[in-house]
């Protein structure tokens, strides 16, 4: 069995937050071997976004995007009062399964604001 490795390099965590989406949404074929290197002299690092998955959950990772797209980070939400220290990426992956924060938060990187915004601010206000 040949498996195939990839590496995609990127300062920017958004990239990780793309990478993380695809693997959570099965849209990469296996046995794959997907990487994220960032960071530059003693901060280099390479993370294993399968693993990386795995450890998150799936569904979660799949609200990270909208997560990241209603914070407004990277710059967005400073005007509204919402940053990335603000934001308690903790509190999210601690979230229960059947949480409906997760749920809007994976709607809203899908497609238009869904009903359940009320649920993604409600957690932002925790």
């Amino acid at each position: 069995m040949v498996s195939c490795v990839n590496c995609v390099c990127s300062p920017y965590t958004d990239v990780l937050l793309l990478l993380l989406d695809i693997v959570s949404c099965g849209r990469i074929a296996a046995p794959t071997c997907l990487r994220f290197s960032t960071g530059k002299g003693t901060k280099a690092r390479e993370i294993d976004v399968l693993e990386r998955g795995k450890i998150i959950a799936h569904h979660k990772c799949q609200g990270l995007l909208g997560l990241h797209n209603f914070s407004g980070a990277d710059w967005g939400g400073k005007f509204v009062g919402i940053t990335k220290k603000g934001m308690d990426l903790d509190a999210y992956l601690k979230l229960g399964d059947d949480d409906q924060a997760i749920s809007c938060f994976k709607e809203l990187g899908e497609r238009c604001i869904p009903a359940e915004l009320d649920s993604a601010g409600s957690f932002l206000r925790k």
